[in-house]
Protein backbone atom coordinates (compact mmCIF):
# COMPACT_ATOMS: atom_id res chain seq x y z
CA UNK A 1 0.00 0.00 0.00
CA UNK A 2 1.63 3.76 -1.07
CA UNK A 3 1.74 5.84 2.23
CA UNK A 4 1.21 9.39 1.16
CA UNK A 5 2.57 12.00 3.32
CA UNK A 6 0.63 14.98 3.56
CA UNK A 7 2.13 18.78 2.34
CA UNK A 8 1.24 22.27 3.47
CA UNK A 9 -0.96 23.29 0.97
CA UNK A 10 0.58 25.28 -1.67
CA UNK A 11 3.85 23.10 -1.46
CA UNK A 12 3.08 21.00 -4.49
CA UNK A 13 4.57 22.86 -7.48
CA UNK A 14 1.89 21.92 -10.52
CA UNK A 15 -1.30 22.38 -7.52
CA UNK A 16 0.05 26.47 -8.40
CA UNK A 17 -0.25 26.48 -11.97
CA UNK A 18 -1.79 29.63 -13.82
CA UNK A 19 -1.10 31.42 -10.29
CA UNK A 20 1.30 33.13 -8.66
CA UNK A 21 4.90 31.62 -9.40
CA UNK A 22 5.93 29.47 -6.95
CA UNK A 23 8.82 30.31 -4.69
CA UNK A 24 10.73 27.18 -6.24
CA UNK A 25 10.17 28.57 -9.83
CA UNK A 26 11.35 31.87 -8.96
CA UNK A 27 14.62 30.11 -7.47
CA UNK A 28 14.86 27.98 -10.31
CA UNK A 29 14.78 30.74 -12.49
CA UNK A 30 17.49 32.78 -10.41
CA UNK A 31 19.57 29.51 -10.01
CA UNK A 32 19.52 29.61 -13.75
CA UNK A 33 20.56 33.15 -14.07
CA UNK A 34 21.44 34.95 -11.62
CA UNK A 35 24.96 36.23 -11.41
CA UNK A 36 25.18 36.40 -7.35
CA UNK A 37 23.13 35.30 -4.71
CA UNK A 38 19.17 36.08 -4.38
CA UNK A 39 18.93 38.83 -2.05
CA UNK A 40 15.20 36.78 -0.97
CA UNK A 41 15.97 33.59 1.49
CA UNK A 42 14.95 30.70 1.19
CA UNK A 43 11.59 30.11 2.68
CA UNK A 44 12.10 28.68 6.26
CA UNK A 45 8.80 26.26 5.68
CA UNK A 46 10.39 24.91 2.37
CA UNK A 47 13.90 24.01 4.01
CA UNK A 48 11.76 22.18 7.10
CA UNK A 49 9.80 20.15 4.46
CA UNK A 50 12.89 18.75 2.89
CA UNK A 51 14.63 17.54 5.63
CA UNK A 52 11.57 16.00 7.08
CA UNK A 53 11.30 14.50 3.50
CA UNK A 54 14.99 12.65 4.86
CA UNK A 55 13.90 11.87 7.62
CA UNK A 56 11.24 10.34 6.29
CA UNK A 57 12.56 8.35 3.18
CA UNK A 58 15.51 6.95 5.74
CA UNK A 59 12.51 5.35 8.42
CA UNK A 60 10.38 4.18 6.17
CA UNK A 61 11.87 4.24 2.21
CA UNK A 62 9.95 1.43 0.64
CA UNK A 63 6.69 3.73 1.16
CA UNK A 64 8.65 6.80 0.58
CA UNK A 65 6.52 8.51 -2.84
CA UNK A 66 7.82 12.09 -4.08
CA UNK A 67 3.99 12.79 -5.19
CA UNK A 68 0.57 13.00 -3.81
CA UNK A 69 -1.85 14.73 -7.43
CA UNK A 70 -2.16 14.48 -10.96
CA UNK A 71 -1.80 17.52 -12.91
CA UNK A 72 -2.95 17.23 -16.32
CA UNK A 73 -0.37 17.94 -18.59
CA UNK A 74 -0.77 20.79 -21.60
CA UNK A 75 1.13 21.65 -24.21
CA UNK A 76 1.38 25.31 -22.76
CA UNK A 77 3.64 24.34 -20.09
CA UNK A 78 6.53 23.07 -22.49
CA UNK A 79 8.32 26.28 -21.58
CA UNK A 80 7.22 26.01 -17.48
CA UNK A 81 9.08 22.37 -17.69
CA UNK A 82 12.42 24.18 -19.75
CA UNK A 83 12.99 26.66 -16.74
CA UNK A 84 12.19 24.05 -14.41
CA UNK A 85 15.00 21.62 -15.87
CA UNK A 86 17.22 24.90 -16.19
CA UNK A 87 16.93 26.01 -12.46
CA UNK A 88 17.83 22.55 -11.61
CA UNK A 89 20.61 21.76 -14.29
CA UNK A 90 22.15 25.48 -14.73
CA UNK A 91 22.65 25.84 -10.64
CA UNK A 92 25.43 28.17 -10.27
CA UNK A 93 27.84 27.44 -7.24
CA UNK A 94 26.33 30.72 -5.59
CA UNK A 95 22.96 28.93 -4.97
CA UNK A 96 24.49 27.07 -2.19
CA UNK A 97 23.97 23.24 -1.88
CA UNK A 98 20.35 22.94 -0.52
CA UNK A 99 18.79 25.59 -3.00
CA UNK A 100 19.65 22.85 -6.39
CA UNK A 101 18.42 19.98 -4.57
CA UNK A 102 15.17 21.26 -3.64
CA UNK A 103 14.63 22.39 -7.32
CA UNK A 104 15.75 19.20 -8.54
CA UNK A 105 13.15 18.04 -6.07
CA UNK A 106 10.38 19.74 -7.46
CA UNK A 107 11.44 18.79 -10.90
CA UNK A 108 10.76 15.04 -9.63
CA UNK A 109 7.33 16.04 -7.70
CA UNK A 110 6.34 18.31 -11.05
CA UNK A 111 6.81 14.62 -12.92
CA UNK A 112 5.50 11.72 -10.92
CA UNK A 113 2.47 14.53 -10.75
CA UNK A 114 1.60 13.86 -14.08
CA UNK A 115 0.18 12.06 -16.45
CA UNK A 116 0.94 9.47 -19.42
CA UNK A 117 1.24 12.05 -21.83
CA UNK A 118 2.22 14.96 -19.25
CA UNK A 119 5.76 12.43 -18.89
CA UNK A 120 5.53 12.09 -21.90
CA UNK A 121 6.57 15.23 -23.06
CA UNK A 122 8.56 16.36 -20.17
CA UNK A 123 10.83 13.62 -21.29
CA UNK A 124 10.88 15.19 -24.75
CA UNK A 125 12.02 18.31 -23.35
CA UNK A 126 14.77 17.20 -21.30
CA UNK A 127 16.12 14.66 -24.35
CA UNK A 128 16.08 17.57 -27.29
CA UNK A 129 16.35 20.93 -24.89
CA UNK A 130 18.89 18.89 -22.70
CA UNK A 131 21.53 17.06 -24.35
CA UNK A 132 25.24 17.57 -25.46
CA UNK A 133 25.36 21.67 -26.05
CA UNK A 134 27.10 21.45 -29.62
CA UNK A 135 28.64 24.83 -29.60
CA UNK A 136 29.73 24.44 -26.03
CA UNK A 137 31.73 21.33 -27.56
CA UNK A 138 32.54 22.89 -30.83
CA UNK A 139 34.14 25.66 -29.17
CA UNK A 140 36.03 23.76 -26.59
CA UNK A 141 37.36 21.26 -29.18
CA UNK A 142 38.43 24.48 -31.27
CA UNK A 143 40.57 25.68 -27.72
CA UNK A 144 41.96 22.38 -27.63
CA UNK A 145 43.16 21.93 -31.31
CA UNK A 146 44.63 25.27 -30.96
CA UNK A 147 46.49 24.52 -27.43
CA UNK A 148 48.06 21.05 -29.06
CA UNK A 149 49.03 23.33 -32.15
CA UNK A 150 50.69 25.74 -29.73
CA UNK A 151 54.68 25.19 -29.50
CA UNK A 152 54.40 27.06 -26.46
CA UNK A 153 51.59 25.35 -24.51
CA UNK A 154 51.77 24.67 -21.06
CA UNK A 155 50.83 21.36 -19.60
CA UNK A 156 48.44 23.32 -17.44
CA UNK A 157 47.04 24.51 -20.43
CA UNK A 158 46.82 21.28 -22.23
CA UNK A 159 45.37 19.55 -18.87
CA UNK A 160 42.40 22.41 -18.51
CA UNK A 161 41.37 22.56 -22.08
CA UNK A 162 41.31 18.54 -22.49
CA UNK A 163 38.91 18.62 -19.23
CA UNK A 164 36.71 21.48 -20.84
CA UNK A 165 36.31 19.19 -23.71
CA UNK A 166 35.77 16.32 -21.53
CA UNK A 167 33.11 17.72 -19.54
CA UNK A 168 31.27 19.37 -22.80
CA UNK A 169 30.39 15.91 -24.20
CA UNK A 170 28.41 15.78 -21.69
CA UNK A 171 24.77 15.84 -21.93
CA UNK A 172 23.47 18.38 -19.73
CA UNK A 173 20.84 16.14 -18.29
CA UNK A 174 23.76 14.16 -16.91
CA UNK A 175 23.56 17.07 -14.07
CA UNK A 176 19.85 16.27 -13.56
CA UNK A 177 20.24 12.61 -13.16
CA UNK A 178 23.36 12.90 -10.78
CA UNK A 179 21.26 15.66 -8.90
CA UNK A 180 18.06 13.55 -8.67
CA UNK A 181 20.21 10.03 -7.36
CA UNK A 182 21.24 12.08 -4.54
CA UNK A 183 17.79 12.96 -3.29
CA UNK A 184 15.87 10.35 -0.86
CA UNK A 185 13.86 7.97 -3.43
CA UNK A 186 15.99 9.71 -6.27
CA UNK A 187 16.87 5.64 -7.50
CA UNK A 188 13.68 4.17 -7.53
CA UNK A 189 12.81 7.25 -9.57
CA UNK A 190 15.21 7.38 -11.83
CA UNK A 191 14.46 3.61 -12.50
CA UNK A 192 10.86 4.71 -13.22
CA UNK A 193 11.99 7.33 -14.94
CA UNK A 194 13.79 4.88 -17.69
CA UNK A 195 10.81 2.13 -17.65
CA UNK A 196 8.76 5.62 -19.07
CA UNK A 197 11.45 6.09 -21.87
CA UNK A 198 11.41 2.90 -22.55
CA UNK A 199 8.31 2.51 -23.23
CA UNK A 200 7.65 6.04 -25.28
CA UNK A 201 10.47 4.58 -27.63
CA UNK A 202 9.07 1.41 -28.29
CA UNK A 203 5.39 2.92 -29.02
CA UNK A 204 6.57 4.91 -31.48
CA UNK A 205 10.00 4.65 -33.04
CA UNK A 206 9.34 6.92 -36.02
CA UNK A 207 8.88 9.89 -34.02
CA UNK A 208 11.18 12.58 -34.68
CA UNK A 209 12.98 13.16 -31.08
CA UNK A 210 13.52 9.02 -31.11
CA UNK A 211 17.31 9.18 -31.67
CA UNK A 212 17.03 11.64 -28.68
CA UNK A 213 15.26 9.47 -26.68
CA UNK A 214 16.96 6.39 -27.16
CA UNK A 215 20.06 8.18 -26.68
CA UNK A 216 18.90 9.58 -22.83
CA UNK A 217 18.07 6.15 -22.56
CA UNK A 218 21.03 4.62 -23.50
CA UNK A 219 23.32 7.55 -21.49
CA UNK A 220 21.13 6.65 -18.05
CA UNK A 221 21.60 2.74 -18.56
CA UNK A 222 25.13 3.39 -18.64
CA UNK A 223 24.99 5.85 -15.41
CA UNK A 224 23.21 2.58 -13.96
CA UNK A 225 25.43 -0.05 -14.69
CA UNK A 226 28.14 1.63 -12.47
CA UNK A 227 25.60 2.67 -9.39
CA UNK A 228 24.17 -1.15 -9.86
CA UNK A 229 27.61 -2.88 -9.30
CA UNK A 230 28.48 -5.85 -7.23
CA UNK A 231 30.40 -3.64 -4.42
CA UNK A 232 26.57 -1.40 -4.40
CA UNK A 233 24.07 -4.78 -4.12
CA UNK A 234 23.49 -7.37 -1.56
CA UNK A 235 22.78 -10.89 -2.53
CA UNK A 236 20.55 -12.16 0.01
CA UNK A 237 18.17 -15.61 0.47
CA UNK A 238 14.57 -14.98 -0.17
CA UNK A 239 12.52 -17.39 2.23
CA UNK A 240 9.35 -17.90 3.78
CA UNK A 241 9.95 -16.23 6.99
CA UNK A 242 10.77 -12.61 4.62
CA UNK A 243 9.28 -9.46 4.66
CA UNK A 244 5.80 -9.81 3.52
CA UNK A 245 6.79 -6.68 0.72
CA UNK A 246 9.31 -8.64 -0.50
CA UNK A 247 7.06 -11.86 -1.16
CA UNK A 248 4.59 -9.83 -2.34
CA UNK A 249 7.40 -8.83 -5.38
CA UNK A 250 8.13 -12.17 -5.96
CA UNK A 251 4.85 -13.11 -6.86
CA UNK A 252 4.31 -9.77 -8.91
CA UNK A 253 7.59 -10.21 -10.61
CA UNK A 254 7.85 -13.91 -11.44
CA UNK A 255 8.01 -14.07 -15.53
CA UNK A 256 8.89 -16.87 -16.16
CA UNK A 257 7.00 -19.41 -14.67
CA UNK A 258 3.74 -17.40 -12.77
CA UNK A 259 3.07 -18.04 -9.06
CA UNK A 260 -0.23 -18.73 -8.84
CA UNK A 261 -1.24 -18.13 -5.33
CA UNK A 262 0.77 -18.70 -1.74
CA UNK A 263 0.69 -22.23 -1.67
CA UNK A 264 2.98 -22.36 -5.14
CA UNK A 265 5.16 -19.61 -3.50
CA UNK A 266 5.73 -21.75 -0.09
CA UNK A 267 6.31 -24.66 -2.35
CA UNK A 268 8.75 -22.79 -4.01
CA UNK A 269 10.73 -21.75 -1.41
CA UNK A 270 10.11 -25.12 0.83
CA UNK A 271 12.76 -27.55 1.49
CA UNK A 272 14.74 -28.33 -1.49
CA UNK A 273 14.17 -25.13 -2.98
CA UNK A 274 16.13 -21.48 -3.04
CA UNK A 275 15.68 -17.93 -4.17
CA UNK A 276 18.42 -15.39 -3.91
CA UNK A 277 17.99 -11.97 -5.05
CA UNK A 278 19.98 -8.61 -5.20
CA UNK A 279 18.95 -5.61 -3.15
CA UNK A 280 20.21 -2.16 -3.32
CA UNK A 281 19.86 0.40 -0.92
CA UNK A 282 18.22 2.61 -3.24
CA UNK A 283 15.18 0.48 -3.84
CA UNK A 284 15.08 -1.42 -0.55
CA UNK A 285 13.26 -4.62 -0.35
CA UNK A 286 12.62 -4.68 -4.12
CA UNK A 287 14.98 -7.56 -5.23
CA UNK A 288 16.30 -6.37 -8.66
CA UNK A 289 16.50 -10.02 -10.11
CA UNK A 290 16.14 -13.01 -8.48
CA UNK A 291 16.72 -16.88 -9.31
CA UNK A 292 14.87 -19.80 -8.58
CA UNK A 293 16.50 -23.06 -7.01
CA UNK A 294 15.88 -26.54 -6.91
CA UNK A 295 18.52 -29.32 -5.17
CA UNK A 296 17.92 -32.37 -7.18
CA UNK A 297 19.38 -35.67 -7.62
CA UNK A 298 19.81 -35.28 -11.35
CA UNK A 299 19.58 -32.81 -14.35
CA UNK A 300 15.70 -31.65 -14.64
CA UNK A 301 13.95 -32.80 -17.71
CA UNK A 302 11.13 -31.33 -17.25
CA UNK A 303 9.48 -27.87 -15.38
CA UNK A 304 6.57 -29.70 -13.76
CA UNK A 305 8.72 -32.24 -11.19
CA UNK A 306 9.64 -28.81 -9.61
CA UNK A 307 7.16 -26.53 -9.22
CA UNK A 308 4.42 -28.70 -9.16
CA UNK A 309 5.79 -31.63 -7.07
CA UNK A 310 7.11 -32.10 -3.84
CA UNK A 311 11.20 -32.96 -3.93
CA UNK A 312 12.18 -36.23 -4.56
CA UNK A 313 14.68 -35.99 -1.80
CA UNK A 314 14.50 -35.84 1.92
CA UNK A 315 17.45 -34.18 3.01
CA UNK A 316 19.20 -31.40 0.73
CA UNK A 317 22.51 -32.48 1.64
CA UNK A 318 21.82 -35.48 -0.22
CA UNK A 319 21.46 -33.05 -3.50
CA UNK A 320 24.22 -33.50 -6.03
CA UNK A 321 22.96 -30.87 -8.62
CA UNK A 322 21.26 -27.10 -8.81
CA UNK A 323 18.96 -26.59 -10.89
CA UNK A 324 18.37 -22.93 -12.14
CA UNK A 325 14.71 -22.82 -13.16
CA UNK A 326 13.75 -19.17 -13.60
CA UNK A 327 15.64 -15.87 -13.33
CA UNK A 328 13.62 -12.74 -13.19
CA UNK A 329 14.43 -8.77 -13.39
CA UNK A 330 11.95 -7.08 -11.82
CA UNK A 331 12.66 -3.20 -13.63
CA UNK A 332 12.04 -2.82 -16.47
CA UNK A 333 13.89 0.62 -16.37
CA UNK A 334 17.04 -1.47 -15.66
CA UNK A 335 16.57 -2.84 -18.98
CA UNK A 336 20.05 -4.04 -20.62
CA UNK A 337 21.96 -3.72 -17.11
CA UNK A 338 23.72 -6.63 -16.76
CA UNK A 339 22.55 -7.96 -13.27
CA UNK A 340 21.54 -11.77 -13.83
CA UNK A 341 25.22 -12.95 -14.94
CA UNK A 342 26.96 -11.62 -11.64
CA UNK A 343 23.69 -13.15 -9.38
CA UNK A 344 24.47 -16.68 -10.91
CA UNK A 345 28.13 -16.66 -10.54
CA UNK A 346 27.66 -15.02 -6.60
CA UNK A 347 25.27 -17.68 -6.19
CA UNK A 348 27.30 -20.45 -7.54
CA UNK A 349 29.75 -19.36 -4.74
CA UNK A 350 27.05 -19.53 -2.35
CA UNK A 351 26.03 -22.81 -3.13
CA UNK A 352 29.55 -24.16 -3.23
CA UNK A 353 29.78 -22.80 0.03
CA UNK A 354 26.54 -24.09 1.65
CA UNK A 355 26.00 -27.58 -0.37
CA UNK A 356 29.98 -28.56 -1.05
CA UNK A 357 28.56 -31.46 -2.04
CA UNK A 358 26.51 -30.10 -4.93
CA UNK A 359 28.94 -30.51 -8.11
CA UNK A 360 26.87 -29.95 -11.31
CA UNK A 361 25.28 -26.24 -11.53
CA UNK A 362 22.68 -26.34 -14.74
CA UNK A 363 19.53 -24.50 -15.73
CA UNK A 364 15.64 -25.67 -17.66
CA UNK A 365 15.28 -22.77 -19.76
CA UNK A 366 12.39 -21.86 -21.84
CA UNK A 367 13.20 -21.18 -25.86
CA UNK A 368 10.70 -18.27 -26.33
CA UNK A 369 12.05 -17.44 -29.68
CA UNK A 370 11.46 -20.77 -31.28
CA UNK A 371 8.33 -21.20 -32.55
CA UNK A 372 7.66 -17.62 -33.75
CA UNK A 373 11.44 -18.21 -35.51
CA UNK A 374 9.74 -21.49 -36.72
CA UNK A 375 6.36 -20.25 -37.89
CA UNK A 376 8.55 -16.98 -39.50
CA UNK A 377 10.59 -19.97 -41.70
CA UNK A 378 7.37 -21.85 -42.60
CA UNK A 379 5.64 -18.73 -44.13
CA UNK A 380 8.87 -18.02 -46.19
CA UNK A 381 8.75 -21.84 -47.21
CA UNK A 382 5.06 -21.30 -48.44
CA UNK A 383 6.34 -18.34 -49.96
CA UNK A 384 9.22 -19.80 -52.24
CA UNK A 385 11.37 -17.13 -50.65
CA UNK A 386 13.74 -18.87 -48.67
CA UNK A 387 16.82 -20.48 -50.45
CA UNK A 388 17.56 -23.42 -48.25
CA UNK A 389 15.68 -26.45 -47.47
CA UNK A 390 14.16 -26.19 -44.14
CA UNK A 391 13.01 -29.47 -43.57
CA UNK A 392 15.20 -32.63 -44.05
CA UNK A 393 14.00 -34.88 -47.16
CA UNK A 394 12.61 -37.74 -44.68
CA UNK A 395 10.87 -35.20 -42.46
CA UNK A 396 9.18 -34.47 -45.99
CA UNK A 397 8.08 -37.81 -46.94
CA UNK A 398 7.39 -38.18 -42.99
CA UNK A 399 4.74 -35.35 -43.06
CA UNK A 400 3.40 -35.98 -46.24
CA UNK A 401 2.57 -39.43 -45.08
CA UNK A 402 0.50 -38.75 -42.27
CA UNK A 403 -1.86 -36.45 -44.99
CA UNK A 404 -1.75 -39.59 -47.22
CA UNK A 405 -0.50 -36.58 -49.52
CA UNK A 406 2.92 -37.58 -51.70
CA UNK A 407 2.60 -33.51 -52.60
CA UNK A 408 1.73 -31.63 -49.32
CA UNK A 409 3.63 -29.00 -48.55
CA UNK A 410 5.58 -30.02 -45.25
CA UNK A 411 5.50 -26.54 -43.68
CA UNK A 412 1.41 -26.34 -43.95
CA UNK A 413 1.17 -29.85 -43.04
CA UNK A 414 3.28 -29.24 -39.93
CA UNK A 415 1.50 -25.43 -39.26
CA UNK A 416 -2.01 -27.36 -39.24
CA UNK A 417 -0.62 -30.31 -36.60
CA UNK A 418 0.30 -27.68 -34.07
CA UNK A 419 -2.51 -24.76 -34.58
CA UNK A 420 -3.77 -26.41 -31.16
CA UNK A 421 -2.57 -28.73 -28.53
CA UNK A 422 -4.25 -31.70 -29.71
CA UNK A 423 -0.82 -33.56 -31.29
CA UNK A 424 0.46 -33.30 -27.81
CA UNK A 425 -2.18 -36.27 -26.76
CA UNK A 426 -2.15 -38.27 -29.96
CA UNK A 427 0.56 -40.51 -29.85
CA UNK A 428 0.87 -40.90 -33.69
CA UNK A 429 1.43 -37.16 -33.68
CA UNK A 430 3.53 -36.89 -30.87
CA UNK A 431 6.35 -39.55 -32.36
CA UNK A 432 6.48 -37.72 -35.85
CA UNK A 433 6.66 -34.34 -34.48
CA UNK A 434 9.19 -34.97 -31.65
CA UNK A 435 13.02 -35.80 -33.80
CA UNK A 436 11.59 -32.74 -36.66
CA UNK A 437 10.87 -30.41 -33.76
CA UNK A 438 14.32 -31.46 -31.83
CA UNK A 439 16.05 -30.80 -34.51
CA UNK A 440 14.76 -28.01 -35.47
CA UNK A 441 15.04 -26.32 -31.74
CA UNK A 442 18.78 -27.30 -31.88
CA UNK A 443 19.46 -25.31 -35.76
CA UNK A 444 17.96 -22.68 -33.60
CA UNK A 445 19.78 -22.39 -31.06
CA UNK A 446 23.02 -23.32 -32.30
CA UNK A 447 22.85 -21.50 -35.76
CA UNK A 448 20.89 -18.99 -35.94
CA UNK A 449 22.24 -15.49 -35.07
CA UNK A 450 22.08 -12.00 -34.43
CA UNK A 451 25.29 -10.28 -35.03
CA UNK A 452 27.25 -12.92 -34.51
CA UNK A 453 25.27 -14.14 -31.46
CA UNK A 454 22.38 -16.38 -30.66
CA UNK A 455 18.98 -15.08 -31.94
CA UNK A 456 17.33 -16.48 -28.63
CA UNK A 457 17.67 -13.94 -26.22
CA UNK A 458 17.81 -16.70 -23.31
CA UNK A 459 20.25 -18.77 -24.81
CA UNK A 460 22.14 -15.54 -25.82
CA UNK A 461 21.98 -14.80 -21.69
CA UNK A 462 23.71 -18.34 -20.72
CA UNK A 463 26.26 -18.82 -23.20
CA UNK A 464 27.75 -15.62 -23.19
CA UNK A 465 27.79 -16.07 -19.36
CA UNK A 466 30.05 -19.11 -19.91
CA UNK A 467 27.44 -22.04 -20.27
CA UNK A 468 27.46 -24.83 -22.39
CA UNK A 469 24.21 -26.04 -24.45
CA UNK A 470 24.17 -29.25 -22.51
CA UNK A 471 20.70 -30.90 -23.27
CA UNK A 472 17.36 -30.02 -25.26
CA UNK A 473 13.88 -31.63 -23.34
CA UNK A 474 10.87 -32.44 -25.33
CA UNK A 475 7.57 -31.66 -23.55
CA UNK A 476 9.20 -29.99 -20.58
CA UNK A 477 6.84 -27.16 -20.41
CA UNK A 478 3.27 -28.50 -21.22
CA UNK A 479 1.70 -25.06 -20.11
CA UNK A 480 0.16 -23.09 -22.38
CA UNK A 481 2.96 -20.64 -22.52
CA UNK A 482 5.37 -23.16 -23.27
CA UNK A 483 3.82 -24.56 -25.98
CA UNK A 484 2.90 -20.84 -27.51
CA UNK A 485 6.91 -20.22 -27.07
CA UNK A 486 8.56 -23.81 -27.82
CA UNK A 487 6.03 -26.42 -28.30
CA UNK A 488 6.56 -26.94 -24.90
CA UNK A 489 10.57 -27.66 -25.68
CA UNK A 490 13.19 -26.65 -22.73
CA UNK A 491 16.72 -26.36 -22.87
CA UNK A 492 19.65 -26.99 -20.19
CA UNK A 493 22.54 -24.83 -19.96
CA UNK A 494 25.24 -26.54 -17.93
CA UNK A 495 27.90 -24.22 -15.69
CA UNK A 496 30.97 -26.38 -16.01
CA UNK A 497 32.75 -24.31 -13.56
CA UNK A 498 36.42 -24.76 -15.22
CA UNK A 499 35.63 -24.22 -18.65
CA UNK A 500 32.81 -21.04 -18.18
CA UNK A 501 35.75 -18.03 -18.20
CA UNK A 502 36.82 -20.50 -21.44
CA UNK A 503 33.23 -19.94 -23.23
CA UNK A 504 32.97 -16.72 -21.86
CA UNK A 505 35.31 -15.69 -23.92
CA UNK A 506 35.36 -17.44 -26.83
CA UNK A 507 31.41 -16.84 -27.36
CA UNK A 508 32.81 -12.48 -27.52
CA UNK A 509 35.51 -13.09 -29.71
CA UNK A 510 33.20 -15.61 -32.58
CA UNK A 511 30.39 -15.98 -31.38
CA UNK A 512 31.48 -20.15 -30.45
CA UNK A 513 29.11 -22.15 -28.89
CA UNK A 514 30.15 -24.67 -26.30
CA UNK A 515 28.41 -27.85 -26.33
CA UNK A 516 28.58 -30.45 -23.57
CA UNK A 517 28.91 -33.35 -25.70
CA UNK A 518 30.85 -31.95 -28.98
CA UNK A 519 29.82 -35.25 -30.80
CA UNK A 520 26.03 -34.34 -31.19
CA UNK A 521 25.83 -31.25 -33.53
CA UNK A 522 27.01 -33.10 -36.16
CA UNK A 523 23.71 -35.09 -35.72
CA UNK A 524 21.83 -32.41 -34.73
CA UNK A 525 22.15 -30.68 -38.43
CA UNK A 526 23.24 -33.54 -40.23
CA UNK A 527 21.34 -35.55 -42.78
CA UNK A 528 19.68 -37.72 -40.28
CA UNK A 529 17.28 -37.24 -37.08
CA UNK A 530 18.56 -36.64 -33.99
CA UNK A 531 18.59 -38.57 -31.13
CA UNK A 532 16.82 -37.42 -27.78
CA UNK A 533 19.36 -34.51 -26.76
Amino acid sequence: MRCFRSRPAGTLLSSRLGQAPHPLLWLARRSAHSQRPPSTPLPSTIVANYWDDVIRYSKDPNTYTMSDGTHEYSEKNAQFVRRLLSGSIRTRRESGDIMPALVTRQCCEFYESCNPHGKSEFLKVLAKDFGVDRAETISAARKYLEAEQGSKSSSVLHRRVESALRSSLAPLYDSFFTKVHRLPGGMRFLVNLRKDLVNLISEDSTHSLNHELRAMSEYLREKFQAWFDTETMDLKRITWNSEASVLEKVVEYEAVHPIPDWKALKQRLGPGRLCYGFFHSGLPLTPLTFIEIALVDKVSNNIHDIIESTPTINDEKQANTAIFYSITSSQKGLTGVELGNFLIKRVVKELQRDYPQITTFCTLSPVPGFRPWLETQMNLVEDRARSKPLFLAQEVHSLCTIRDKSDANAAQVLRELTSDDAWMHVPASRNLLEPILLRLCAKYILTEKKRMFCFDPVANFHIRNGASVARINWQADRSDKGIRQSYGMMVNYQYLLDQVEENNKHYLMDGSIHMVDPLEPTLWLGEQPPPHL
